[in-house]
């Protein structure tokens, strides 16, 4: 048992590796697309928090 744990461990970190230096090669178009698609949903979000603090329903 110990002899699998290991070998799943290792085979994890290979695997943990693989896959960042896989997403090194794509830095700047994931910067890119978080700039062009999940940034302006922040700042929707953020505006309307702000509109809903600054006047907020009476119940």
């Amino acid at each position: 048992m110990r002899t699998e744990l290991e070998l799943a461990d290792d085979h994890a970190r290979q695997v943990g590796t693989a896959v960042c230096l896989a997403l090194v090669e794509h830095r700047r178009r994931i910067a890119d697309a978080i700039d062009r698609l999940v940034e302006p949903q922040i700042d929707e979000l953020l505006a309307e928090l702000s509109q809903a603090l600054e006047n907020p329903r009476s119940r």
